[in-house]
């Protein structure tokens, strides 16, 4: 997930005293060979003067990728006094490498987009709230089409905000959205991939004989900045005093998923952070919140799920003023029930809204998309209304 969400991530893993582990103990095991599987560095401290440098390092790769790096945390490294460890921070670590952006590609976007009808995708810091007035001038100036893909790591929404369409989930429903367009524009993010290969479909969302692409990776605010500058077009103040109608709270009627994302938008407050492991119960959520206050929305990235309840934790603890609401569905929480207790040790303002349809319903979406038949005995696999 924070791979697919560009998202960099530092890992800490203590391990058993150098020493001790040829002897093979109980707890040993290959750490490297594990982390090497998610992690693009990863490397192993022994010697305690190398501590700062390998964790600035750690952090610098993780960064730069952007995406996980592990460091590996010998017992014995440790084992130093305050003094010989403040004399271990004295020496600096080097510069970082940062990728910087193409002029080409810049250009190349900007010819795009100055054609008229465009589809421009959104990553990263792109989506956030920084970034509002550049994307308003580049909606209205240029008539372009902004996007962001289904799985988001985060966009910053609510009254004020640029129109973003998120790219819906199934192949067929994002086909139709985005035939529409002849150019499309990739600004720090790259193509959207299918989460699964279906038979008799070729598997990619984009048509190589009707759309033209153009990617420009690590996309900064700046160089977005410098795309509306070319284009002509000067940033939009947007306008958060807007008073926009919320969704009505549901009163009557059955409650269903429509009903529940109508509720949660309608009892929004400003700057809370939603993050949104809601599955198949809320894909109506971002239509009924467009008109909420301002709010940062995180979901699924990478389609390994039960991340909501520990990514809610993240949150919680990085913005300790913003209320922070899980919405949850309850097959992917049963991943990582034990995030509850964390949040309730560590007095974290989280409110978890679990959608209790008490089915694996993507698996079942996800089967009649194969033509597949959901029968006994392997429905009881993914069944989990009993008990």
């Amino acid at each position: 997930n924070a791979r697919r969400g560009n998202t960099p991530v530092v890992v800490l893993v203590g391990d058993l005293a150098s020493w001790h582990a040829p002897y093979d103990p109980p707890l040993h095991t290959n750490i490297e060979q594990l982390a090497d599987v998610v992690s693009c560095w990863t490397r192993r401290i022994v010697d305690p003067s190398t501590i700062p440098f390998t964790i600035r390092s750690c952090v610098q790769a993780a960064m730069a990728k952007p995406g996980v790096a592990t460091a590996i945390l010998c017992h014995d490294a440790v084992w130093v006094t305050d003094e010989e460890y403040r004399h271990c921070c004295d020496h600096e670590c080097g510069p970082s490498n940062e990728n910087s952006v193409s002029a080409i590609s810049v250009d190349e976007a900007v010819a795009a987009i100055a054609k008229g009808k465009c589809g421009v995708f959104l990553g990263g810091e792109l989506l956030l709230h920084e970034s509002w007035g550049y994307l308003h001038a580049l909606a209205s100036g240029s008539g372009a089409s902004l996007f962001c893909e289904n799985g988001f790591a985060r966009v910053d929404r609510g009254r004020g905000a640029p129109a973003v369409c998120r790219l819906p989930y199934k192949p067929s429903d994002a086909r139709g959205v985005i035939r529409a367009f002849q150019d499309i524009v990739f600004l720090n993010t790259s193509p959207p991939i299918l989460q699964f290969g279906y038979k008799d479909d070729s598997g990619a969302l984009f048509d190589p004989k009707q759309h033209r692409l153009t990617l420009v990776p690590r996309c900064s605010v700046n160089s977005l900045s410098t795309i509306v500058d070319k284009l002509g077009l000067a940033p939009i103040v947007p306008q958060l005093d807007v008073q926009a109608p919320l969704p009505p709270l549901p009163t009557e009627g059955k409650l269903n998923p429509v009903r529940l994302c109508q509720a949660l938008a309608h009892c929004m407050s400003e700057d809370v952070v939603v993050v949104d492991e809601s599955i198949t119960s809320g894909p109506a959520f971002w239509d009924c919140s467009k008109n909420c206050p301002k709010f940062s929305h995180l979901t699924l990235t990478g389609g390994a799920i039960g991340i909501g309840i520990p990514l809610s934790i993240g949150a919680a603890i990085a913005c300790p003023s913003r209320k922070i609401v899980t919405f949850q569905a309850d097959g992917s929480g049963q991943y990582s029930l034990q995030g509850l207790w964390t949040q309730a040790r560590e007095h974290l303002s989280i409110l978890t809204v679990i959608c209790a349809n008490g089915r694996y319903d993507i698996l079942n979406m996800e089967m009649m998309m194969q033509g597949l038949v959901h029968q006994s005995p392997s429905k009881g696999l993914t069944d989990l209304g009993s008990p």
